[in-house]
């Protein structure tokens, strides 16, 4: 996109963001990824270059520009769902059950408490 008459480049859109528009005149015409997503692309035209959040993972912002803003669920919860946008997306271990791994990604990593402990969280 370009803002000024007589350019000799145009300019990009930033990481984060795309924009399929020919002849913008305005960074507005640059689309963020959505929330759940990032992408690292510089001038990207299509949201195709807008990544999820991988399982175990989410992000609440809009445009974002790169994977570690994708944020792991805490230890004690997993979460199976790409592209999550909130915390909320995070299941806790069932009671009886408990787990150290942080950014997991199945109910799988939640153990059994060994015999004589507990867990009612």
């Amino acid at each position: 996109w370009t803002d000024a008459l007589a350019q000799t480049d145009c300019q990009d859109c930033w990481a984060g963001t795309w924009s399929a528009q020919h002849g913008a005149v305005s960074n507005s015409t640059c689309q963020d990824c959505p929330a759940g997503f990032f992408s690292a692309s510089v001038s990207a035209t299509s949201d195709d270059t807008c990544l999820a959040c991988q399982t175990g993972k989410w992000s609440s912002i809009l445009g974002a520009s790169a994977a570690m803003t994708c944020v792991d669920c805490e230890a004690g919860r997993w979460s199976g769902a790409l592209n999550a946008t909130n915390e909320t997306t995070c299941e806790a271990c069932d009671p009886g059950r408990w787990s150290d791994t942080i950014g997991a990604s199945s109910v799988a990593v939640c153990t059994a408490c060994s015999a004589g402990t507990w867990s009612d969280l």
